[in-house]
């Protein structure tokens, strides 16, 4: 189908080395953002509000740690306000669900002036009674007034 051109490289070859590496890059993080109207960018798991990034991110159970991101492409109403809803979902590494919270945030509020990214912090607590290994984290974020919605999952470790 194709003819090869001698001395040139594969660009196959490159591709599918170009996939090999985001992929693993994706996998290292062990976190996504989909995002459907409503973007999100810089997920950060920390043991401090606005502190550095918790590496490894390992807690214990009932300890507090923040979740950071960035959102943007939300619609505002008449008086300038977004509307956003989030949700939380904890899962073990069993499947079973040990946290599930609608609407940690429903608010009406006008965003940060003169910026394309508004910066959410959620101040999160593990159960007192929970198991160690693996645990994922679902945020579900919807704006309310666009009807854009926002899907962020990571995974820490619980000892």
């Amino acid at each position: 189908m194709f003819k090869r051109i001698k001395g040139t490289p594969s660009f196959y070859l490159f591709g599918l080395t170009a996939v090999v590496i985001l992929t693993s890059l994706i996998a290292c993080t062990n976190q996504t953002i989909t995002s459907f109207g409503l973007e999100g960018r810089d997920l950060v798991v920390s043991r401090e509000r606005g502190g550095e990034k918790a590496s490894p991110p390992v807690f214990k159970a009932s300890e507090q740690f923040y979740m950071r991101f960035e959102i943007s492409e939300y619609d505002l109403d008449e008086a300038g306000n977004a509307w956003i809803q989030e949700d939380l979902v904890m899962i073990s590494g069993g499947g079973k669900i040990i946290l599930n919270e609608a609407n940690i945030i429903d608010e009406k509020v006008r965003p940060p002036e003169d910026t394309e990214w508004w910066r959410i912090t959620n101040k999160i607590t593990l159960p007192e009674v929970i198991e160690p290994g693996k645990v994922t984290i679902e945020i579900n974020m919807r704006d309310k007034i666009g009807g854009g919605t926002l899907y962020i999952r990571t995974t820490i470790e619980v000892e």
